[in-house]
């Protein structure tokens, strides 16, 4: 006769859940946003991040805004108004003793008539003609403001891209809506409120279908109860465990207190089936702690493998990625000690009223009812099965030499977003607004003079301008007046005349960013600019670019030695960004299966059942990412994170498949048998809870954040094939000669870890 539990000693868990609450939940609501730059994603000890951390120490920092409006023009009286309104701000800024958030804003009639004056003195004409494409449309007269910031706003870009909102509402009359900005600083802003806006609006939907469906599955109201108060908690605390830790949430861990919220009500799932078998075979007093003494295993190796699969992510080179896998790692272990202690005390300190329905309960669905003709189905199959599942596996798979990925804004919102509309317009009326900074390097041994360097640069930025992707260029030699050629006396002196006016403009020159000077070293810049919507192939506009470069640099027979050259700006940070996402999507899978893999070798104790339980689990990742590739579906920032959480996720089932084949296997069953028994013990379980998980995360999929909603539809798609790869493939493999080769293992070898606690 089992002894009756405790009620009052079963209280103390419940009590430190309450006592717990309110700090978690603070924690929870108070964790600060990190804002979004992606192009500080890579570690700074990337040699693409280093150059571009050297370039912001040589000219500043690359922050700037392009406001714009329909109707903006060159003679726009609120342009003006516009810019005097953003300058006033920050002299009320500076005067009350708060730090400034604008350098300065610069406009295309400011700088027409910069150009118009010395030392440049072009015609009017010739201004607009090299402006173009930078800060004046094609049409000669659409124009636009140039906002830059200084650290302090760059520092707080909700902030700043607020205060232009509302001097722009209010002082010029101009709405939000007819307002087009474009730039990193307003990027990260509009993709931080993205990912806020959809963890805000999409978790409690998730929650609620993820609810529904657990519900729907269990068909007790006290239990749902109960699954609901874990999960929410645990939710709650892998958002707190960030603030606690002094970290920040980015925008691709918003799914992550979801995706947590769901794997609990999967492993609660899984406990309350222990729970009801228990009751079935022992009775209701007892049953919650013959239930945890049952289910405390696989769901620990569930938990446990998941785990492995978050933290393989560390091994990711970009931030926000790397944070995702550690903080949802943490987050699993520590619920699952949340759902060891509540769960089992609230059935125990208020079992359920149906528990005596329940130990007589037969029903379980079509499916709990009809899981031996399908079990028998599949093993009379078993042969075509698994012909026809390895064979679109070996399919899927050659599509991974075509797995392309992508960081471009296009790919992160809906088309009807406003940043996409933005820059849409922008792009269409003034220019592109993607960067890619050239730099030419004078040695201080150098003995060509300012006018020398200038036609060096100029050269370099006419080869740069013949490379198709780029629309536009601008350097010092966009402010400087026409530079002469070489010989005739005439020319002669007007080149010492020219070198004189430069230098004395160098000051200018340095204080617009256009030079820079260090101890050893002369520095040009020239800014290239290329659409940021335009589909193309970053490393291949490089390389054309390099080698457009290098052709001056073939040609250049004075001081050869002492002149070079470097590629730095956002373009390229990002173009490096781009190809990291498909490293770590195959390190972070690597590492996931080779810490699984053999895990499970040493739990099953047999090397090839260890090996052969990682197919079904692998196939689902080859199945989706292969079909990505045959697509041409590239891989985000979103999706890079399926693949290994997939696979620590699909284990579950596996081991819970394994665990009842195996013993099976140790009653005298035949393989034919064991596979009978295991379908019929853990099928209805493991589809409960790929329902639960899928359809609780797939919701994500209506969020204007692109990368949530394909997260959200990937891990669906990898669940699904993950399902049928232990209800379909696994049970077909184990049905031939696998299965004999298990029967003979199960027979020669000791009981396994997993089957000792089993029985």
């Amino acid at each position: 006769m089992t002894p009756r539990s405790n009620p009052i000693r079963m209280w103390w868990p419940i009590i430190l859940l309450i006592v717990c609450a309110p700090p978690v939940l603070m924690g929870a609501l108070s964790v600060e946003s990190n804002t979004t730059d992606m192009r500080q994603w890579l570690p700074r000890d990337r040699a693409e991040r280093h150059l571009y951390d050297w370039f912001l120490e040589h000219f500043g920092a690359d922050d700037f805004v392009l406001v714009s409006w329909p109707g903006c023009a060159l003679n726009d009286e609120s342009l003006a108004e516009f810019a005097a309104c953003l300058e006033q701000h920050s002299a009320n800024q500076t005067s009350s003793g708060r730090p400034r958030l604008f350098r300065r804003v610069l406009t295309g009639s400011s700088l027409l008539e910069q150009l118009m004056g010395k030392p440049a003195n072009l015609t009017k004409a010739e201004a607009i003609e090299r402006l173009k494409g930078i800060v004046i449309g094609n049409d000669g007269s659409t124009t636009c403001a140039l906002v830059e910031f200084t650290s302090e706003g760059t520092a707080d870009p909700h902030r700043v891209i607020g205060e232009i909102y509302a001097i722009a509402q209010d002082k010029c009359g101009i709405s939000p809506e007819q307002l087009r900005l474009g730039g990193g600083v307003y990027e990260a802003v509009v993709i931080d409120r993205e990912s806020n806006r959809t963890m805000h609006e999409y978790i409690v939907l998730s929650c609620l279908v993820a609810l529904a469906v657990a519900f729907a599955c269990l068909r007790s109201v006290r239990l749902t109860i109960f699954v609901l108060i874990s999960a929410v908690y645990c939710g709650a605390l892998s958002v707190a465990l960030v603030k606690f830790t002094g970290g920040r949430l980015n925008a691709v861990m918003i799914v992550m207190p979801t995706l947590i919220y769901v794997l609990v009500i999967s492993s609660a799932v899984h406990l309350v089936n222990y729970y009801r078998d228990a009751i079935r075979t022992g009775g209701v007093d007892g049953a919650p702690r013959r239930a945890l003494r049952a289910g405390w295993l696989p769901c620990t190796l569930a938990a446990g493998t998941t785990a492995v699969g978050m933290l393989s992510l560390g091994v990711s080179q970009i931030d926000p990625v790397r944070s995702f896998g550690l903080y949802a790692a943490a987050g699993i272990l520590v619920s699952l000690f949340v759902l060891f202690t509540f769960f089992p005390a609230a059935l125990t300190v208020w079992p359920t009223r149906q528990t005596a329905k329940l130990a007589e309960s037969k029903s379980g669905g079509y499916l709990y009812e009809n899981r031996g003709a399908i079990a028998s189905w599949i093993v009379r199959q078993h042969r075509w099965l698994v012909a026809i599942c390895l064979s679109c596996i070996l399919l899927a798979g050659f599509g991974f030499s075509r797995i392309t990925t992508s960081v471009q804004l296009e790919h992160m919102f809906r088309p009807e977003n406003e940043l996409l509309r933005n820059y849409r317009w922008l792009e269409q009326h003034i220019g592109p607004l993607a960067a890619l900074e050239v730099i030419v390097h004078f040695d201080n041994d150098c003995t060509l003079t300012i006018v020398d360097r200038l036609q060096v640069v100029r050269r370099i930025e006419q080869q740069i301008e013949l490379v198709d992707e780029i629309d536009a260029t601008i350097s010092a030699t966009t402010l400087t007046p026409p530079l002469p050629l070489t010989g005739g006396v005439s020319e002669m002196i007007h080149r010492r005349l020219l070198d004189k006016k430069m230098n004395d403009a160098r000051p200018q020159l340095i204080a617009d960013r256009y030079l820079a000077e260090s101890s050893n070293e002369e520095l040009w810049r020239i800014t290239a600019r290329l659409s940021s919507l335009r589909e193309m192939d970053y490393s291949l506009v490089i390389d054309d670019i390099h080698r457009h470069v290098q052709s001056v640099l073939a040609q250049q027979t004075r001081d050869r030695e002492s002149l070079s050259v470097s590629y730095t700006g956002a373009f390229p940070v990002l173009h490096r960004a781009q190809h990291q996402l498909l490293d770590d999507l195959i390190k972070s899978f690597a590492a996931a299966f080779l810490v699984i893999c053999p895990l499970m070798m040493i739990l099953l104790r047999a090397f090839w059942a260890g090996l052969v339980t990682m197919i079904p689990n692998v196939a689902p990742a080859v199945m989706v990412f292969g079909g990505m590739g045959w697509l041409r579906i590239p891989v985000d920032i979103g999706t890079v994170l399926t693949a290994s959480v997939a696979l620590g996720i699909a284990v579950d089932g596996t081991l819970h498949f394994l665990t009842w084949y195996r013993r099976g296997l140790r009653e005298g069953q035949s393989s034919v048998q064991a596979v009978g028994t295991a379908y019929r013990c853990c099928a209805v379980a493991m589809v409960q809870t790929t329902l639960i998980c899928g359809l609780g995360l797939i919701v994500f999929l209506g969020s204007s954040f692109v990368p949530a909603g394909r997260f959200a539809v990937l891990m669906f798609l990898l669940l699904l094939a993950a399902l049928i790869g232990d209800l379909v493939l696994l049970p077909a493999m184990l049905a031939g000669v696998l299965g004999r080769l298990f029967k003979q293992e199960t027979s020669d070898s000791r009981e396994s870890f997993v089957d000792q606690v089993a029985n």
